[in-house]
């Protein structure tokens, strides 16, 4: 998928998955709609059959280029997202308030600030990860 304010080519390979960010996100399950901890990869048991939704936009490595994109309001980058199947995540527990980052076929995405209706379940989750 390419998302606006991100050239195709820009520096993604074949085999590379861009990293995006995710913001005022929501994780649940696709079918049933209802909403899931990540706490589920913990447990073999369960349905992994999870998906995120909300606003994507590109993680820009260059921070010129994030300026100009925040200086011209009509170039907007948010879209709107529906992920595919997400197949893990990710913290990084030595870095201090380093986000969680998912991984679906197509992307790496960053998590930023959960949806209201989500922020109960991600918080949980999230402390519980930080405090490890």
């Amino acid at each position: 998928m390419l998302i606006r304010g991100k050239d195709q080519d820009e520096g993604e390979d074949i085999e590379d998955v861009p990293v995006r960010v995710l913001s005022d996100f929501c994780i649940f399950h696709p079918k049933s709609h209802q909403i899931q901890s990540l706490r589920l990869f913990n447990d073999e048991t369960q349905d992994h059959n999870l998906i995120a939704a909300k606003w994507v936009q590109p993680v820009y490595t260059n921070e010129e280029d994030a300026r100009q994109e925040d200086e011209d309001p009509e170039n907007t980058t948010v879209q709107r997202l529906c992920t595919s199947k997400i197949f893990r995540y990710t913290v990084d527990y030595e870095r201090i308030d380093d986000p969680v980052y998912i991984q679906t076929q197509y992307s790496w995405y960053m998590l930023k600030k959960p949806s209201k209706t989500y922020s109960c379940c991600f918080l949980d989750f999230y402390t519980t990860h930080r405090i490890l």
